[in-house]
């Protein structure tokens, strides 16, 4: 016992040591005031009122002038106070005006820590992305890559965990260590010598509009993004809406989309393309133009159906019609499910039937695939008319239920008497075989699609079946609950940005489109419990749940204030990326993010 006691003693002690040596010191953050000044400052302008600058800070001033995505000039101003540093920077400035056209950035080292860079793996979780530097002091000469530096040149969210899973976590140790060498210049004998620092700054910029400066002179920044808007019904629809846009500028005159956008580079990147996604784009644009009415969204969600169709591969245009490109021996459910729900949107809000037969056929195809048990078959081999029993993939199933309820919900369309049957098979299937195992009773699959199918269906499915679904889905969006980053959570208080996203961990910024595919599950569920008279402490939960994950996408949808890393903010514009330090857009972050939004406008 004694043995034990000490061995619990020496590992407390071990930690201690290692907690107070390598721990980033706490500090006051700057005041909007003293943010004001600084800027004010920087651009030569009296700062009459503002608060004064003379409190003790732990290393430079760094004043960066971004031009579209560039930083053109960079000054650093060493300094015991603030007002000193930024003295030391004006001094550097001379008579120059910085033009109104550019944008500067201030870094404030506030805190400052060692790090450990020869274990890879704990030099690659050392820094909060986004928000931590690094530097190196050679000689006595320091060198530091901002927080921006390392997002820029995408190094601090590069190795994949878990394979198969789209989350990538920890700095590129090793480019790191050779940007640092780079930048300093430092000889071989010189970085023999070289002693490893990481740092955390007070970030802020100016608005990307001049004529805000003189309202608003400094935005704080937090990983590479400022402050959102208000969450109002206003909001939300105008951030639907900018999604929408971003749509049509990224779609080319064939009806294909730009698949991913890399923000920090202006670049387009179109391998993998997965035709489930193009089709949710479209169904996507089909549903904006239902609620805004603009023919712009109705033309652009044609054309991305068009090519859809005319890539339709041999044996894919009989009577059972599937989805694929070109050529392909093997085709999936969810290209099928997915255009049958972007052709079945599209018709309910333009009115238009012209896609009416392509779409009798995909359900059909649809009704084809599916297995006596409920579930659905996956893959098809068109030209051999043979399903694949067995391969499974993920969302498939319900993403087919969900194809089944939107086209059962389109006004003027004579329903084939297998289609709600169908829809009531897979539900079945999908809240109750699929769990009937002992791992089934702890979690829960991807079932956003699922409960948005109930959703949709409700009419056509019956009374016993409506509630088991509704049921499955308040479990469901209570497990998601519980994965969802809350006020009060210590998470939360050390990084404030995270609360409304899910997520399991304070080393992963949380990526937008998980907040926007289970916000919209949620509001499905939302939807059955008003229908059902749920209790208000039910309602008033899922509402809540709703509404966190609608501010922080509203928080997190690239505007121009938040697009000074970015070469052309414009085409840059309402998208939504894969996480703040992974910072590229691909077409269903969109798709899930802003159809969240547009639906929860509605709660407001």
């Amino acid at each position: 016992m004694k043995l034990l006691a000490a061995f619990a003693a020496l590992c407390a002690g071990v930690w201690l040591t290692v907690w107070g040596w390598a721990r980033t010191p706490s500090y006051v953050p700057l005041s909007d005031g003293e943010r004001a000044a600084v800027m004010r400052a920087l651009r030569g302008v009296p700062a009459v009122g503002l608060p004064s600058l003379d409190r003790p800070i732990a290393g430079p001033l760094v004043m960066s002038i971004y031009d579209r995505g560039v930083v053109v000039q960079r000054f650093t101003g060493d300094g015991e106070t603030l007002a000193r540093a930024v003295a030391r920077v004006r001094e550097q400035l001379g008579q120059a005006i910085v033009p109104q056209a550019t944008r500067i950035k201030v870094d404030v080292v506030m805190a400052r820590a060692p790090v450990i860079t020869r274990i890879a793996p704990l030099f690659a979780l050392s820094l909060e992305p986004g928000v931590d530097g690094i530097g190196v002091e050679i000689g006595g000469r320091e060198t530091l890559l901002l927080a921006d530096d390392l997002m820029k040149d995408d190094l601090v969210a590069t190795s994949a965990p878990v394979r198969g899973m789209e989350f990538t976590l920890g700095l590129d140790g090793p480019a790191v260590l050779r940007r640092l060498a780079q930048v300093s210049g430092a000889t071989a004998a010189g970085w023999r010598t070289r002693r490893f620092f990481r740092f955390r700054a007070e970030q802020f910029i100016e608005p990307a509009d001049p004529e805000a400066r003189s309202a608003t002179p400094a935005l704080p920044v937090t990983r590479g993004n400022v402050p959102g808007p208000p969450l109002t019904r206003e909001n939300l629809r105008a951030a639907a809406l900018a999604g929408g846009q971003y749509l049509v500028r990224h779609l080319d005159a064939d009806g294909r989309f730009d698949y991913e956008y890399y923000t920090s580079s202006d670049q387009v990147v179109r391998g993998n393309y997965s035709l489930p996604r193009h089709a949710g784009a479209a169904w996507y644009l089909a549903q904006l133009h239902g609620a805004t009415h603009d023919p712009a969204f109705a033309a652009a969600a044609r054309r991305a159906l068009d090519w859809l169709f005319a890539e339709t591969p041999p044996g894919c245009d009989g009577a059972l019609a599937c989805v694929g490109t070109r050529g392909d021996e093997q085709v999936d459910l969810g290209s099928a499910s997915l255009t049958l729900v972007a052709l079945a949107e599209y018709q309910r809000a333009t009115g238009d039937a012209r896609y009416e037969p392509w779409a009798r056929r995909l359900a059909s195809f649809i009704l084809s695939m599916q297995k006596p048990n409920g579930d659905f078959s996956h893959l098809y081999a068109p030209l051999a008319a043979r399903r694949d029993q067995k391969t499974k993939l993920l969302y498939y199933s319900g993403e087919a239920a969900f194809g089944l309820a939107k086209l059962l919900a389109v006004p003027n369309v004579a329903p084939d008497p297998r289609w709600a049957p169908a829809l009531d098979r897979g539900l079945d299937y999908l809240t109750g075989e699929q769990y009937q195992h002992l791992a089934g009773q702890f979690f829960f699959l991807e079932d956003h699609w699922t409960c948005m199918a109930a959703d949709v269906g409700w009419d056509r499915l019956p009374d016993s079946s409506r509630r088991r679904y509704a049921h499955f889905c308040d479990q469901f969006t209570a497990f998601l609950r519980r994965t969802q980053f809350g006020p009060g959570e210590a998470v939360v208080e050390g990084q404030p940005d995270f609360l409304g996203a899910y997520g399991f961990s304070p080393f992963l910024p949380p990526h937008a489109t998980p907040v926007g595919s289970r916000s919209e599950t949620t509001i499905s569920a939302y939807n059955m419990d008003l229908r059902l008279n749920a209790p208000p402490s039910v309602t008033a939960a899922t509402r809540e749940q709703i509404l966190a994950g609608a501010r922080f996408l509203l928080a997190h949808q690239i505007r121009d204030d938040a697009a000074w890393l970015m070469p052309s903010p414009e085409a840059a514009r309402g998208g939504l990326l894969m996480s703040d330090v992974a910072r590229y857009v691909r077409i269903d972050f969109i798709q899930h993010s802003c159809s969240a939004m547009l639906r929860a406008a509605d709660l407001l």
